[in-house]
Parts: structure tokens; C-alpha cells; sequence
């Protein structure tokens, strides 16, 4: 029974230690340090945001994209499925209202994306995370 009991408890602190996470990354020659929950967010629902540096924040999404990435990071950060998200998209673009952010094809586009316009912020898994990018926020998947 004390094995089985700390089996269990192991077992739940492996699993707490290793929650996904995604990256929300700039170019490494951005000068965006930092960003908020709140920005990334409203970055990707098309509303203009700056940092606290006065900097313009500009979401790049992603078409393509490992393990469900995107719909896990629409789903965590704005709190809608892919499909609530085309809805969203679908409302604005008919009221005239904005249009989704620019999509990079894979990650190769994406670092070439991201290094072209150093306002572009984007998401990745850590083991996407190299030298060209830097990571402003850690978003732990639910």
C-alpha cells in the first residue's frame, strides 16, 4: 500500500513538472523584452497593441504548426477552439472590422517572418525555441 501510495505521488510530481508549455517569441533583434497575457491576446484577436515601451505588438500566426500547437495556444490564450476562432474571423472581415494576422506556412517561414518585421510575436513549442528567436512570455497549456 506506502508503494502504491508513493508511485502515486511521484507520478503526480513528474506530471506537475512537466506541463506543456508554449513559447510566445520575437526575433532576437526585436526590441520588444516583454509582453502580457493580455497583449499576446488581444494581438491575436487583431486589436492593436504597444508595450509598455510604446512598441507595436503584431501577431504572425501560424498555418501549419506540431502537436496541435495552434489550436492548444488558441484554446489557452484566447479561450476559443479553431473553429469559434474562423466564427470570430468570419464576424470581423464581414463587419469590416480587421482581418486575421498574417500566417507564416511552417517554422522555417516563421523565423524569416519574425526576423523581417521585429514587431511580429508568434508561438512555438520549446524544442522549436533557436538562437534567431527570443521568448517574451511562457504559457502553460490547460
Amino acid at each position: 500500500m506506502k508503494t502504491a501510495l508513493l508511485i502515486a505521488i511521484i507520478l503526480l510530481n513528474s506530471s506537475i513538472s512537466f506541463a506543456e508549455e508554449i513559447l510566445v517569441v520575437s526575433s532576437n533583434a526585436s526590441n520588444i523584452d516583454k509582453v502580457t497575457l493580455n497583449q499576446v491576446k488581444e494581438s491575436f484577436l487583431g486589436n492593436a497593441q504597444k508595450t509598455d515601451q510604446g512598441i507595436e505588438v503584431i501577431a504572425n500566426d501560424r498555418k501549419s504548426s506540431p502537436d496541435d500547437l495552434r489550436a492548444k495556444f488558441y484554446k489557452t490564450v484566447i479561450g476559443m477552439s479553431t473553429t469559434q476562432l474562423k466564427a470570430y474571423w468570419s464576424q470581423r472581415i464581414f463587419t469590416g472590422r480587421g482581418y486575421p494576422p498574417k500566417s507564416s506556412n511552417d517554422l522555417t517561414d516563421l523565423k524569416k517572418d519574425l526576423n523581417e518585421n521585429k514587431s511580429f510575436i508568434s508561438f512555438v513549442l520549446p524544442s522549436e525555441l533557436d538562437p534567431s528567436m527570443k521568448t517574451l512570455l511562457k504559457v502553460e497549456v490547460k
